[in-house]
């Protein structure tokens, strides 16, 4: 993999920013510049490299082992990218691209950032949310295509853009907003809480 200048510009300004605010302890904008700037780099620094064809092929090997138990005719092409699926409602083939989105790259890149610089989490925490949380990520994109693969080979290619835009991406909105809240804003709460009561007591 080859890296731009442009690119080892900006992994440089970040890291210095990053230690900036890390030694004047300026917690806030740590969080914010570092887990930002990570899945940035991350995205950028990882497309089109063995991680995210690494990914995209076991989407597609789990998607078609699973539509092949249930006897919906689908066909791993992973060198492609893609997978190509078939029904009596279709004429031809469709051809679905597992790509940067749907491979959960973009996804876990910006979970894994705010996991790697959230404040209040010990690192025994971060490594086990890390673990599950990427996993739960992937999971849910594999929901999402999924429910594409049906839906075409229920109604026809035509219902693409709802299965899609509108039902998957829906979903999975509201997946991500329950991984989210169980991982960052209940674990908030819950130091909060704990804080609150040691100084009472």
């Amino acid at each position: 993999m080859e890296f731009n200048s442009e690119y080892i510009y900006f992994l440089l300004i970040w890291a210095g920013v990053l230690l900036f605010f890390r030694i004047n302890k300026i917690w806030t904008f740590y969080f914010f510049w570092g887990a930002i700037g990570f899945a940035l780099i991350s995205v950028f620094g990882l497309s089109n490299t063995i991680i995210e064809d690494g990914l995209s092929h076991a989407a597609i090997d789990i998607i078609t082992a699973f539509n092949k138990y249930f006897n919906i005719p689908v066909f791993p092409f992973s060198g492609a990218g893609t997978v190509l699926m078939t029904s009596s409602r279709i004429s031809g083939f469709t051809s679905l691209e597992i790509g940067t989105e749907c491979s959960g790259l973009l996804e876990a890149s910006v979970f894994i950032g705010l996991t790697l610089f959230y404040p209040v989490m010990s690192p025994s925490k971060k490594m086990i949310s890390l673990l599950i949380g990427s996993l739960l990520i992937y999971l849910i994109n594999l929901i999402r295509i999924e429910m594409i693969i049906v839906s075409i080979y229920l109604w026809g290619r035509e219902t693409i853009f709802i299965a899609h835009t509108v039902l998957g991406r829906g979903v999975f909105f509201f997946m991500m907003i329950a991984i989210y809240w169980f991982f960052f804003t209940k674990s908030t709460l819950v130091f909060l809480y704990k804080r609150a009561e040691s100084r009472v007591s």
